[in-house]
């Protein structure tokens, strides 16, 4: 016999458990979900104050303007070379073929190294072909380089750009300056120059330019870098072309072909206000086209450039007397300080 009253009876616990469930079900969910959300869409304002800004909210700046789900940052890259004051000295032309440790304890400072030539050599194992007159050096050199390039010294490559008797002779019809009849010019030391007007003569510097560069060169120095000056100039075929105008957009060229953070500068032998009709250079040329200029003051006298730089031209940072012996005593010593 059934209890009376009680034969259908379920309870209240069997119910109460399912909406229990439920409601920590919701909990868990929506505690996963700020946890998920906290860290990437809490944001804080300049007080400190966290505050939500979810993607599909409206998610805009002060201007009103949508801002994006992700935002890329771009770091831009220096676009000119970091320079400050430089004493500067040449390092012997067989610096390459010495201990690299040698050089780097008497040479504490910048190293202004020699890797091409007058006579066209150049002082280390180059991947340039020059043709069958150019000398390079050996793999030795090429280590030692790198090892000097690791330093923390600031380094400077010296390249003679136009006078180059090797590469003008191996290349004679696609580089060399050519007498009025046809023959190759040579100086009064008997040396070839290169044509600065010439496809390959810009694309052998330019391949130097950058090959220096790549091996961690700070600075391209470009000594000879002008048309010839001393010698048979009357017998010299230039025809007429504008020597200024070709010297500047070579050094365009070579500007392309370095990193915007290596610096390309220039040696002076003369004065380029006094000579331009002969060299090609003028004061506006070197002063705006090059990031420093060196001057052996041996050849032309300091205090002669500093009267005719512009009264903005920084010549504490941008003009570099340069001290060709292998001396204990710095350039400011010998030049006083600028």
């Amino acid at each position: 016999m059934g209890t009376r009253g009680y034969h259908s009876y379920r309870g209240r616990g069997s119910t109460g458990k399912k909406v229990l469930a439920i409601v920590l079900g919701v909990i868990l969910v929506a505690a996963g979900a700020f946890l998920l959300l906290q860290n990437r869409y809490v944001v804080y304002d300049e007080n400190g104050n966290a505050h939500w800004e979810l993607p599909f909210g409206k998610n805009k700046d002060d201007g009103g303007t949508p801002m994006p789900d992700d935002v890329v940052i771009v770091r831009e890259e220096p676009q000119r070379p970091q320079l400050t004051e430089l004493h500067a000295q040449l390092l012997p032309e067989n610096a390459l073929r010495r201990d690299a440790q040698t050089v780097l304890s008497q040479h504490p400072d910048a190293l202004v190294i020699d890797v091409k030539l007058r006579d066209g050599t150049v002082t280390y194992q180059t991947s340039v072909d020059g043709g069958q007159y150019v000398t390079v050096g050996d793999e030795s050199s090429l280590e030692n380089l790198r090892t000097l390039l690791q330093s923390d010294r600031w380094t400077v490559a010296r390249i003679s750009a136009l006078a180059d008797h090797a590469y003008a002779k191996a290349r004679r019809d696609e580089t060399a300056l050519r007498r009025e009849d046809g023959g190759l010019w040579y100086d009064y030391d008997s040396m070839c120059w290169l044509d600065p007007n010439k496809p390959e003569t810009q694309q052998y510097l330019a391949d130097l330019c950058a090959e220096c560069a790549s091996l961690g060169f700070d600075e391209i120095l470009l000594d000879q870098f002008t048309y010839p000056t001393v010698g048979r100039l009357d017998r010299l075929q230039t025809g007429d072309v504008e020597k200024t105008a070709v010297l500047a957009a070579l050094t365009v060229r070579l500007r392309e072909a370095i990193p915007k953070t290596t610096a390309l500068s220039i040696e002076l032998h003369s004065d380029p206000v006094a000579d331009t009709d002969k060299s090609g250079l003028t004061l506006e040329l070197v002063t705006g086209s090059f990031d420093r200029i060196y001057l052996d003051t041996a050849d032309l006298p300091l205090a002669t450039l500093q009267g005719e730089l512009p009264a903005d031209y920084d010549q504490t940072v941008r003009f570099v007397p340069l001290v060709k012996q292998a001396a204990a005593t710095s350039v400011q010593t010998v030049f006083g300080s600028r």
